[in-house]
């Protein structure tokens, strides 16, 4: 769901993989369902000999869930828009459950989640060449991120 509004980041413990995807306004529990098998399920992990071997699920990872609504956004000319993220009390529902399905498809207690709506500072160390994109399939269209200035 890499092109939607709602950002929730899962830092997989194992290894140190960070998955971002966005949600949007009309997103439903399919796309939760979905998103949830294919983060469970997709092979990240593997070894010097070996990679994309393994899955989070393989790898007994912790996942880390971090609310982020407003970094979905589109440009009109110099500004940005926001009007097609999903409101914040909206977006708390659908994170709710989000991390009710991740939870009832996985081990509850590898799942941590962090405070809705709190101020976040994130550093990240990006190792490696590859950044893995999720959108679910049940996307009506492609959102524009750009306008032509």
């Amino acid at each position: 769901m890499i092109l939607k509004r709602t950002l929730i980041t899962l830092y997989l413990s194992c290894i140190l993989r960070l998955i971002y995807f966005y949600v949007c306004i009309d997103d439903t529990q399919k796309d939760i369902d979905y998103l949830v098998k294919k983060i469970l399920n997709l092979r990240l992990f593997g070894n010097d000999d070996r990679k994309w071997t393994a899955s989070v699920v393989d790898q007994a990872c912790e996942v880390l869930c971090l609310s982020q609504i407003t970094l979905y956004h589109s440009l009109k000319g110099n500004r940005l828009d926001f009007h097609h993220a999903m409101a914040p009390q909206q977006s708390q529902q659908f994170y709710q459950q989000f991390l009710t399905t991740l939870r009832q498809q996985y081990i509850p207690e590898k799942v941590k989640e962090g405070r809705f709506g709190a101020e976040l500072v994130v550093n990240i160390n990006n190792d490696g060449p590859v950044t893995i994109c999720l959108e679910s399939p049940l996307a009506q269209k492609p959102l524009k991120t750009e306008t032509s200035v």
